[in-house]
């Protein structure tokens, strides 16, 4: 029995040495990369997989999911955010995709990194390439495969078609389960991940500007420009970012939106005293982006401490960082109420004599600015809307009143 029991551990063991796998190198932040026709590369958007980790992705349901663009009868790779990107058709053999992936092969060095596509609902799949030899996945593979409910050609023929696919990365010995080979990663018991793929061409909104960038204006900050943007989308689950060009068309900068229809963003790390003209665009999780917007006027970023000695509103100014809407209105506060009366004259001459001192502290302390700009909304609000205040302020003395009676 105890002979048994050694034999079988060793066996067990044996196995988890030799055991394989292939997994993100990054599962946090997966990196699936587009190989334009030319062999220039730019990151996909690519949405992180379920599971735990150091298993994140190795099941169907919990698959990454890429986007990836693809040409089309109206020259759709003009309309990739990066001008220098080549978008390649269907057909393309040297376009496609590449993956940031580690890989243990358990020692065994006849073992390849083997795609296989999905090619029915009952989970079977078909080997269409080995990474290991070509180094990325081609157009033409994705394409070749008999794939039931999937047609590559209508790439060709449409400019607004989107297809699905699921594709499993492993490790198999090509000699015997190379390409063509037919597979079950459920049934089969096989280690690796799985990655959903969504294929567009689809910029039709796009060249009819039913979606697209209206308006832009610009604002300085210090070493930053603010912009305030508009916009029309029809498609708006979509849309994903805001590329940011220059008034020459040539490529700034791309930021996440939060706010898609409207809303305001900061473009950082610029020189002050240098004039910026910024255009933008929308651009969706394919990488297609819309019509870029007229250009901004231009624009210089300058140091907070000038933009104080203009205003004289220090700590606002300071918590704020730029010129804003509710630095405007205690101004006209300060002139129109304060500046009106000896007492409140007195009170701008002690802000003043004061408040200059404690402006380094907040522009080197974000939290303080933060604050700063959380008291000077709340100020704002209660004095933009004193009577409604008011009354609620009495509305709750007279409830606490009343049910203090009641209760006593």
């Amino acid at each position: 029995m105890k002979i048994l029991f050694i034999t079988t551990f060793l066996i067990l063991s044996f196995q988890s040495l030799q055991a394989t796998s292939v997994r993100m190198s990054d599962e946090d932040n997966p990196v699936i990369t587009l190989r334009d026709k030319d062999g220039d590369t730019v990151t996909l958007f690519t949405e992180k997989g379920g599971g735990n980790s150091g298993s994140v992705g190795t099941t169907e349901a919990n698959a990454f999911k890429s986007y990836i663009p693809i040409d089309g009868p109206s020259n759709q790779a003009n309309f990739h955010y990066l001008d220098s990107i080549n978008v390649g058709n269907y057909l393309s053999t040297t376009s496609g995709v590449s993956f940031s992936i580690d890989v243990d092969n358990g020692g065994d060095g006849s073992l390849d990194v083997m795609v296989a596509i999905k090619v029915d609902s009952d989970g079977n799949y078909e080997n269409i390439a080995n990474l290991s030899t070509s180094g990325f996945l081609s157009y033409e593979a994705l394409c070749d495969a008999n794939i039931d409910d999937y047609s590559c050609s209508d790439f060709n023929s449409s400019s607004d078609h989107t297809e699905e696919a699921t594709i499993f990365l492993y490790l198999a010995d090509d000699d015997n389960d190379g390409i063509g080979r037919d597979l079950n990663p459920s049934s089969d018991e096989l280690d690796g991940i799985f990655i959903n793929l969504s294929i567009s061409n689809d910029i039709e909104d796009y060249e009819n500007s039913s979606t697209r960038v209206v308006s832009v204006t610009s604002q300085s900050g210090d070493k930053l420009i603010y912009l305030y943007y508009s916009g029309t989308l029809v498609k708006e689950s979509v849309i994903r970012s805001m590329a940011i060009y220059q008034s020459d068309d040539s490529f700034f900068r791309i930021l996440d939106l939060q706010d898609k229809e409207a809303g305001e963003l900061a473009v950082n790390k610029l020189t002050n005293g240098q004039s910026y003209a910024f255009k933008l665009a929308y651009v969706d999780n394919y990488g297609f982006r819309t019509d870029r917007s007229a250009a901004t006027a231009a624009t210089a970023p300058s140091q907070v401490e000038k933009l104080l000695s203009k205003t004289q509103c220090y700590l606002i100014t300071a918590g704020f960082g730029r010129e804003h809407t509710v630095l405007n209105y205690f101004r006209y506060i300060r002139d129109e109420y304060l500046l009106k009366s000896s007492l409140g004259s007195r009170f701008v001459d002690f802000y003043y004599l004061t408040a200059p001192h404690y402006v380094r502290y907040i522009l080197d302390n974000p939290w303080l600015a933060k604050t700063i700009r959380a008291l000077s909304y709340t100020l704002y609000f209660i004095l933009n809307n004193f009577i409604a205040c008011l009354l609620g302020l009495l509305a709750i003395i007279g409830y606490s009143t009343w049910h203090a009676k009641r209760t006593t």
